[in-house]
């Protein structure tokens, strides 16, 4: 918009967008393990074998792997005011100031994952949570670090993947000496 007042040419005005995207995975899979349990014989420890049970069809066990839809999106807001003055003849002052507010990626389920890389990342085997392991040259100690976590998780709680960038002000100014 456009507003004129003498000498003074102010113009204002911002843009908001919603961006957002379906896709439907199209890496789904499907494993199968198979073991010598269908072809063996009962009796005798040993006999049977993974192949024969293959080509006979009859797998242990079986894992189907399905891609959940994403519906992935964010916001743009982006809003300025200038001013455009005729202080002489000659001289043409122009000031302004623009605010933009690129927003971040966000999924609409929460089925978006974070990395945090300073984050300690036990490890858990055998009922015991190992933090560390040791550098078997220098015999000292080294955490394990970094996690990949869930975004609105305990360890990350926002529904982004980054914190909303709010400072992000562009001054303008110019002039025009005819």
């Amino acid at each position: 918009m456009t507003k004129i007042m003498g000498s003074h040419t102010l113009k204002f005005g911002g843009t908001q967008r919603k961006i957002e995207w379906f896709t439907q995975g199209n890496n789904q899979s499907i494993a199968f393990t198979f073991d010598n349990q269908y072809t063996s014989n009962p009796t005798v420890a040993g006999s049977g074998y993974a192949v024969a049970s293959a080509l006979l069809g009859t797998p242990a066990q079986t894992a189907v792997t399905n891609v959940a839809p994403v519906h992935a999106f964010y916001y743009q807001y982006g809003f300025f005011v200038e001013d455009t003055y005729q202080f002489s003849r000659k001289l043409t002052l122009n000031l302004g100031i623009r605010w933009d507010q690129p927003s971040i990626y966000s999924e609409a389920r929460d089925s978006d994952t974070v990395f945090l890389p300073n984050a300690a990342a036990p490890v858990i085997g055998n009922g015991k949570t190992v933090s560390s392991i040791v550098n078997p040259a220098t015999g000292g100690s080294v955490p394990l670090v970094g996690l990949a976590t869930l975004v609105n998780s305990p360890a990350w709680k926002s529904h982004r993947e980054d914190n909303l960038h709010w400072k992000m002000f562009a001054p303008r100014v110019g002039f025009a000496y005819r």
